[in-house]
């Protein structure tokens, strides 16, 4: 058998790939060039798509574009502030996760928001929630670069608009409806949707004029869309004796394995009003109509969330008790009729009359999350005493190192604040938080833990990511539980963090007035922090990794161990996926090289002076 073969491979640009090289002895020699040719020895047989398999996607210019819709995540303040798309190592992405390489070398893992969706050969892409005008069916505007594909009508009507993926497909907003009952629920006002006024469209935003005096705006937002209804002005024609309530009617239609659930997520079969409904597919993903908020033009929908959120607690400050006629939360009239149901959002007429015009009536939807708020979670303050556990998984994180800093996004201006802070981490074999209610101070939780930060933080009143330095933690194994404890005093304020609706992966303990104490056992709750996870890779599964600094390199050692190289990666668990050949090529002495190249297209590798050799290439370890 020859001694020496060739193997190009595809990677994309500013990626860290792993090299094992196996042989018998550590003489042998490896070059890096570029933009040469594929070749095998003849004496090699191997099949390269089984022998090596790259984990990485070409990053072309097209990869590195920013939408216009998508410009300002990347700016001050964004939630991708600090970095580029050329810093992003993307085959280490997942939908929910982006890693971004630092210019020391460490990595950041910013895991919780909804950054990807998969496309048609499942590789992961940045979501773009831009409209085009371009025609589905009979829709006439439509995006398809979002978890969910959503399509749109020309004017308001019959047609509706579409929600679907690969578990989901409803029409909603089917023949819209205004209409005006008296004390006596009798109709005494009805007009149906203006079907000649062509849809507005600036981004991800459409605009109906559907009614007198009212648009039905569609805006495309994380997980679904949202259904702002703007009174403008009141119609004369509603100023009837004895006039109640305003509904607006929309038509659903869905095939018959849909179940209708109230806001207890209980199916239901006959009419029922309820503050919240859902929608359970066959797969058992669910479609949501969040609460019924309507705010005037005092206030706008963040402040109305904080307000109920607020008020629900017994927590409303007297800033926000004055402004209580500006918020009105309406509910939802359910009626089935053949091959869906009619949903009505009400809304008191009186109140109405008395706010400050325009007012906004704001029914979303969502797949698979609730529009929740982010008044719940670390440093928040919400409550006085807060502890919070947050679970994070390795798949999220995607590598192992030292952890030096951990960071959070604040979404408003809230005041600037300085209070003691302590944070403390722990790997753990966990993958959820259920049923996990012992004390924070047991073993599950921080008991035997010296805290990685123990001071007074600040965070100011503008909104972007606000940053933890730790002392550093070795993080090697296992999933990540983040534990913080935060203490404003008092019954707290409230900084708004961003958060997603995550299943059981929260832990806490959250009072006023006075601290529950170490002691307190705690509850498990549906929400996490977006977070920033900074870590080196000096200490994880590849830190005796040779760099190889530039190419081309020409006779660069091959450095081999006596032993099988420590890690995740090794001759003894090398997957089918990345070299299905003989066992024969991994049973020697192992040599480990990182690389990263400094231009997109092929690089090719060459390995000689050794029968019975092989080279596995992962990218992103």
């Amino acid at each position: 058998m020859k001694k020496s073969f060739k193997i190009l491979f595809l990677i994309n640009l500013l990626l860290l790939s792993v090299l094992y090289l196996y042989g018998q002895e550590n003489k042998d020699k490896i070059n890096i060039k570029k933009a040469e040719s594929f070749t095998l020895s003849e004496s090699q047989k191997l099949n390269a798509d089984a022998a090596l398999k790259v984990d990485a996607m070409t990053t072309g210019d097209k990869e590195l574009y920013i939408s216009p819709l998508n410009a300002p995540k990347w700016e001050k303040g964004g939630i991708f502030e600090g970095y580029t798309p050329k810093d992003e190592i993307q085959s280490l992405r997942t939908q929910n996760s982006k890693k971004f390489r630092n210019p020391d070398g460490s990595i950041t893992a910013q895991i919780g928001g909804n950054y990807h969706y998969a496309d048609e050969n499942n590789n992961w892409k940045d979501i773009d929630f831009t409209i085009k005008e371009e025609s589905y069916g009979d829709f006439s505007f439509s995006n398809t670069t979002n978890t969910f594909k959503s399509y749109f009508p020309k004017t308001a009507g019959s047609q509706g608009f579409k929600m679907e993926n690969k578990d989901v497909n409803i029409n909603l907003w089917v023949n819209p409806e205004l209409s005006v009952t008296d004390n006596s629920n009798s109709v005494v006002y009805k007009e149906t949707a203006n079907k000649n006024s062509k849809a507005d469209l600036n981004a991800n935003i459409l605009k109906y004029n559907s009614f007198t005096g009212i648009v039905d705006e569609l805006k495309l937002i994380d997980y679904g869309i949202e259904n702002n209804i703007y009174i403008n002005n009141i119609n004369p024609a509603w100023d009837i004796e004895n006039a109640k309530t305003i509904s607006f009617k929309q038509s659903i239609k869905f095939n018959s394995e849909v179940e209708v659930l109230n806001s207890k997520l209980e199916k239901q079969v006959g009419d029922f009003e309820d503050e919240l409904i859902a929608f359970k597919f066959a797969s058992g993903e669910i479609v949501y109509l969040n609460n019924l908020i309507v705010f005037d033009n005092k206030t706008d929908k963040d402040e109305a969330k904080l307000y109920f959120a607020l008020k629900k607690d017994n927590k409303l400050s007297d800033e926000l008790s004055r402004k209580a006629n500006s918020f009105y939360k309406g509910n939802y009239r359910i009626k089935f009729i053949d091959g869906g149901i009619e949903i009505y959002s009400d809304l008191d007429i009186n109140w109405l009359k008395n706010a400050q015009l325009p007012v906004c009536v704001d029914p979303t939807w969502t797949i698979g999350s609730t529009a929740s708020g982010y008044f719940y979670g670390p440093v928040t303050h919400w409550y006085g005493y807060q502890r919070h556990a947050q679970l994070y998984l390795q798949s999220e994180i995607g590598g192992y190192g030292t952890i030096t800093q951990i960071e959070y996004y604040k979404t408003n201006t809230a005041a600037t604040r300085t209070k003691p802070t302590k944070i403390y981490m722990r790997t753990t074999s966990l993958s959820s938080l259920s049923g996990q209610t012992s004390a924070w101070n047991s073993t599950t939780y921080t008991g035997g833990l010296t805290p990685l930060l123990n001071t007074s933080t600040t965070q100011d009143n503008t909104s972007g990511w606000k940053a933890f330095p730790l002392s550093s933690f070795t993080y090697n194994t296992n999933n990540l539980l983040v534990m913080v404890y935060d203490e404003y005093g008092g019954s707290g304020s409230s900084q708004y963090m961003a958060q997603q609706d995550v299943t059981s992966m929260t832990a806490y303990i959250r009072a006023d007035s006075s601290d529950p104490g170490d002691a307190s056992t705690m509850s498990i709750e549906n929400k996490r922090h977006t977070i920033r996870i900074t870590y080196s890779t000096t200490s994880g599964p590849c830190s005796e990794a040779i760099n190889i600094p530039s190419a081309p390199v020409n006779n660069q050692s091959v450095v081999c161990t006596s032993v099988a190289t420590p890690g995740n990666l090794s001759s003894a668990n090398v997957t089918s996926g990345c070299g299905g050949a003989s066992t024969s090529y991994m049973g020697g002495q192992e040599a480990l090289y990182t690389y990263t190249p400094t231009t997109s297209g092929t690089h090719t590798i060459s390995y000689n002076g050794q029968s019975w050799s092989a080279i596995f290439v992962y990218s992103g370890a």
